[in-house]
């Protein structure tokens, strides 16, 4: 797999010691750079779409769930206390306003579902230019060291994961602020509930993190194989045509 690096010029060079890795990084953000790239408006934007989407999302649960308690009660009127906000309503109102979130949670849902395929679309589209522009710009020693096959195989298969992995990435932004907003609201309605919630949630994701090493490291295999795959396929048809 050839190396994509900057030289003195400040163009990209390509050599072929072998797969590239990305560098040991600490901060979240670091690590998702090279699959977000330099989007930061629009993972701002896509931050604050998924932050709304969650506060009319935690709105309309907690409408629906006053709304069907009074029901059952053969009441007319709802009393809704959030902390120092008290509300006295009709149930008529109460659904009207939740209609009302529901059609702004589809407007952001819109929002939230175009933005990552546009990020996605656009590291896919960076990533083969700069690949294609890192093999132009080479030296034609270093390009022959390059094994048959493997040019294309980057251009394509890998770059496609690599855009799989920046629609992954939009998803755990989107999850993280969604999932922040849904805990806090609860926090607010129900302390211990949320509590209990979000201890939940802390266990899972401890007990996930094996399975995420695991997953990572069968994930550099699969494309290290691939690598080799495509090599050893070039090299089988140009020596089929000799």
């Amino acid at each position: 797999m050839a190396d994509d690096t900057v030289g003195s010029n400040g163009r990209a060079t390509v050599g072929s010691s072998g797969p590239v890795r990305a560098p040991q990084r600490s901060s979240m953000w670091s690590q998702l750079r090279p699959l977000l790239g330099d989007r930061r408006g629009s993972i701002v934007a896509l931050g604050v779409g998924s932050a709304l989407s969650g506060f009319t999302e935690a709105g309309i649960l907690a409408i629906l769930a006053e709304v069907a308690a009074t029901l059952v009660d053969m009441a007319t009127r709802v009393h809704i206390a959030i902390g120092p906000l008290h509300v006295e309503a009709t149930v008529g109102a109460l659904l009207a306003t939740a209609l009302v979130l529901a059609v702004i949670r589809i407007a952001l849902q819109v929002l939230i579902s175009f933005l990552p395929a546009r990020i996605a679309a656009d590291v896919q589209g960076d990533l083969r230019r700069r690949m294609f522009e890192a093999f132009t710009y080479a030296s034609w020693g270093m390009q022959s060291r390059d094994r048959e096959g493997h040019l294309q195989e980057l251009m394509t298969s890998q770059i496609m994961q690599a855009s799989l992995g920046a629609l992954q990435a939009t998803a755990l932004i989107t999850a993280l602020f969604t999932f922040a907003v849904l805990v806090v609201s609860a926090l607010v309605l129900n302390v211990v509930a949320a509590a209990i919630v979000l201890v939940a949630a802390i266990l899972l994701f401890l007990l996930l993190r094996p399975v995420n090493a695991i997953g990572a490291r069968y994930a550099r295999s699969l494309s290290e194989a691939q690598m080799s795959y495509a090599g050893g396929v070039g090299e089988a048809v140009r020596v089929a045509e000799e």
